[in-house]
């Protein structure tokens, strides 16, 4: 029997959503290729969630500029049949959120953060049925139950939420026909915490119900699928760099540096861009690598000596795990010629890799890895032959993909030697850099550093004499080796 969206457990709905966002944004997805994902999970067509996934096919047209649509627009635009419709998520598991939002939400503590994104359903079903509903409410018992919540106390708490979040406010920048400009906009207009009842009534701005509700791309407001929990559990940089990375298709993934200090809001702060990658680029994705299935790698550009951006690149481990247990039959078949894209187990891998070396006398490691390539195995194929070797696994389609050819390997190693080279010069520019500064206050470094200089000695002479840029000179070798310098005090006050 066919089933709904909402028959779907939470991995399942969060996988089926993952496919169905990436045929969404491949060219070549077309309605067939929509139609086998329903069939691989038994999925109902006539669900409204996955009827508007085979109806609203992604033209791949570039967005145009355009200012915030108001909510009052939503129902009008819904009833033209030429017009794309809005989309709304179905899924209570799922918070469907405007990027822009998701930004400015990252500025919130963490119960604000939890009153909004338990608004964001809320908000959506009652603006599918009634697009001028401006008043909303929350139970407190929902709420509690929501985040499992334990507090005996959380009526007052709750109030106190209210209270907080109705004095803030966020900015944002949207397109115009001249331009951009820069709007700010209310969290919540009003909010009554209404003792009796045991639930908050609260009034939304129009700016944030369109963004909590209205998702078509053709409106300049880009926005993505997160599993709730992602944002709860995320810090602010988290939830900052989450946003950027899944919506990075338009920018390719790459960002100048000065506009991930606007972003994260550290035009001020972490001056050095060491300090900058480290508690923040780097502290975002640990949070975003604990949090959620989003694995995430960064690339640093340089201009000269200096870092001037990063591109970063993604994968999500859920969909690469579904991908994985969605193998065709045939990926898994055997070959005609068994010998041909074999796989050895690792217990395989060592014995027969120790009995080839006794031959050949190449290094174990070597002999496994080539075993353990489609390209290079082929060279031991003889004599696995005259050792009886028998092959019961080879790699699937999606396994040999992975695997270089000789040549891509040899390529490789020769970019690994260049950026090594590369970093050893980066090294020996910067010690020399120091070394400069060093000499820029040589008697201060001197002074901190008199007790290794010993007595009768032409460094003795040197300090007595009060020459302390030759003394620095006569250290040289030593302030130009990383782990030696560590030994001098003053050091890193200095630099």
């Amino acid at each position: 029997m066919s089933r709904k969206f909402s028959d779907l457990n939470d991995q399942e709905q969060s996988i089926v959503s993952l496919l169905m966002d990436r045929l969404k944004t491949t060219k070549s997805a077309n309605v067939e290729a929509r139609f086998n994902l329903l069939d691989r999970f038994d999925l109902d067509v006539n669900d409204p969630v996955f009827l508007d996934f085979l109806i609203n096919m992604s033209e791949f047209e570039q967005q145009p500029s355009s200012s915030s649509l108001k909510p009052a627009k939503v129902k009008k635009s819904v009833n033209k049949p030429n017009q794309k419709s809005m989309t709304y998520a179905n899924s209570k598991d799922l918070i469907i959120i405007q990027n822009r939002l998701l930004h400015a939400i990252s500025h919130l503590t963490l119960n604000e953060r939890r009153l909004i994104l338990f608004l964001s359903p809320i908000v959506r079903k009652k603006i599918e049925n009634d697009p001028d509903n401006r008043i909303f409410y929350v139970r407190v018992q929902d709420f509690v139950a929501e985040y499992n919540i334990k507090s005996k106390n959380y009526y007052n708490e709750l109030e106190k939420i209210a209270d907080s979040i109705v004095k803030k406010a966020f900015f944002f920048w949207y397109k115009t026909q001249n331009g951009k400009a820069k709007k700010g906009v209310s969290w919540v207009s009003e909010c009554d915490y209404m003792e009796n009842e045991g639930q908050i009534k609260i009034k939304l701005d129009s700016t944030v119900i369109e963004m909590l509700t209205v998702f078509d791309q053709a409106t300049g407001n880009f926005w993505t699928q997160y599993q709730k929990e992602w944002i709860v559990n995320l810090g602010a940089y988290g939830i900052i760099m989450l946003e950027m990375i899944l919506s990075s298709m338009e920018s390719k993934g790459f960002y100048t540096v000065e506009h991930l200090r606007e972003k994260f809001d550290c035009i001020e702060t972490y001056k050095k861009f060491s300090d900058f990658k480290c508690h923040v680029i780097d502290r975002a994705i640990k949070e975003i690598h604990k949090h959620t299935p989003i694995k995430i790698e960064y690339e640093q550009h340089k201009t000269g000596k200096k870092v001037t951006g990063l591109t970063f690149s993604y994968i999500n481990t859920n969909l690469k795990e579904v991908e994985n247990k969605t193998k065709s039959v045939k990926e898994n078949s055997q070959p005609n010629d068994p010998f041909v894209n074999f796989k050895m187990t690792h217990k395989q891998l060592a014995l027969f890799a120790s009995k080839i070396k006794k031959v050949q006398g190449d290094s174990i490691d070597d002999i496994m890895a080539e075993l353990s390539n489609v390209h290079l195995q082929s060279k031991h194929v003889g004599f696995l032959k005259v050792l009886d070797y028998v092959p019961s696994g080879w790699y699937t389609e999606e396994e040999i993909r992975s695997h270089l050819t000789a040549e891509q390997i040899k390529e490789a190693k020769m970019l690994k030697k260049i950026e090594a080279d590369k970093i050893q010069e980066d090294q020996k520019t910067q010690l020399e850099e120091d070394y400069e500064k060093i000499l820029q206050n040589a008697e201060v470094f001197v002074m901190a550093n008199q007790h290794r200089i010993r007595r009768n000695t032409v460094e003795r002479f040197l300090f007595d004499a009060g020459d302390y840029l030759a003394i620095i000179k006569s250290w040289k070798n030593d302030l130009m080796d990383e782990k030696s310098r560590k030994n001098f005090n003053k050091i890193d006050e200095i630099l």
